[in-house]
């Protein structure tokens, strides 16, 4: 089936003011005919399901367009928006079936929300990848609340107990435990799966970057951006990351080769005065674009010299941890053990993302959560 059949065009308007330095300039969008997408290095889609978010998609492509191109140069398509039914049963097997389509033929999607419920088939659109899939949402809660129906409040529990189960991980950065139960946080340290509450993020902030770089889907919810810089969202949040701070992270999620999809959701485009929503949405999508952009593809290789070895004595353990790190990014790894190769094929599937600051800490007999889920995880899988 052509793929052009799911999407309606963007309105001209939107692309009236076109010139060189800006990033309308750089993007080939489907205003009057379908744009030619395969030689597209990402492809940014429409997804404007739920009630309150109809109009987000038109408000955010005004904001984002007017913005400057990205410092390195790539290829960009927006197809337009989705046709939305509303009814959830199709809605989800149509929005699977598109990102499915784009993530098979190798491409990177941006996806423009939309209310939360759009994470579900997200998620199941990875299902024909045969990976395990590790998620990474920039979230204030962790919604998963008991609901037969899908809505944006029950919408992780909904993938937590998909059928079949292919999610590696889970991390939720922002967290703010105010809005979460001790039932629902012991759910997710029962799954061995991670989050970081704000204030962890904010006293290391590499930590993000860390989690980013081995996700393959991420997820920025607008309420996770302080009310005062993003006002008209479907749960506004007095306190939460600054526009500032989100924008690193989107760039953290641009930059890893790993994430080939980023949706940007929760936007009540109808409470949107001034569009200052919608300009926070577009600065966070630019900053992911720009991330993109400027990917270098570093490999982190065990045996292939490039990186630093660290190694690390821990009394708790009785043996030494190795940490790597790669001498121009300064990024970090750490080992697992050698015996855990007898439950994966690759050598460098031995490394797990962390930072600086878990070296420092495993020097002082700390080791990072991460590498202990990671260790039960593929013991158990």
């Amino acid at each position: 089936m052509d793929i052009s059949f799911y999407f309606k065009s963007i309105p001209d308007e939107i692309f009236e003011n076109k010139t060189s330095h800006k990033l309308n300039a750089q993007v080939n969008p489907f205003t009057e005919e379908f744009p030619e997408w395969k030689n597209a290095s990402v492809i940014i889609m429409g997804i404007p399901i739920g009630e309150h978010s109809k109009n987000s998609t038109y408000s955010i492509r005004k904001a984002l367009y007017q913005m400057a191109k990205t410092q390195h140069d790539c290829s960009i398509v927006d197809i337009g928006d989705m046709w939305i039914k509303d009814d959830e049963e199709k809605d989800i097997q149509n929005i699977t079936y598109v990102l499915n389509f784009f993530l098979q033929a190798n491409k990177t999607v941006i996806i423009i929300g939309g209310d939360k419920t759009l994470l579900l088939p997200q998620y199941i659109s990875y299902q024909e990848q045969d990976i395990p899939v590790n998620i990474a949402c920039i979230d204030a809660k962790l919604d998963i609340k008991e609901e037969h129906e899908l809505t944006p409040d029950s919408v992780m529990r909904k993938i937590l107990f998909h059928e079949p189960f292919y999610l590696n991980h889970l991390t939720i950065l922002g967290l703010q435990v105010h809005w979460v139960s001790e039932k629902q946080r012991n759910l997710i340290d029962d799954l061995k799966f991670e989050y970081l509450r704000l204030s962890e993020v904010r006293e290391d902030f590499r930590q993000t970057e860390a989690v980013l770089r081995w996700s393959n889907m991420v997820s920025l919810d607008m309420s996770a951006v302080r009310y005062a810089d993003a006002p008209a969202t479907l749960f506004p949040n007095p306190v939460g990351f600054t526009l500032e701070e989100a924008c690193r992270i989107s760039r953290y999620a641009g930059i890893s080769d790993l994430v080939t999809s980023f949706s940007v959701t929760n936007i009540n485009a109808s409470n949107d005065k001034d569009l200052q929503t919608a300009y926070a949405a577009a600065l966070n999508i630019w900053y992911f674009l720009d991330g993109y952009c400027s990917r270098w593809y570093e490999k982190a290789d065990i045996d292939g010299g490039s990186l630093i070895q660290y190694h690390v004595v821990s009394d708790e353990l009785f043996m030494p941890i190795t940490f790597y790190k790669h001498p121009i990014s300064e990024r970090w790894w750490i080992q697992l053990p050698e015996e855990t190769l007898r439950y994966i094929s690759n050598k460098n599937e031995l490394l797990v993302p962390c930072t600086e600051k878990d070296y420092h800490n495993a020097l002082k007999g700390i080791i990072p959560k991460r590498w202990w889920n990671t260790l039960y995880k593929i013991k158990n899988q």
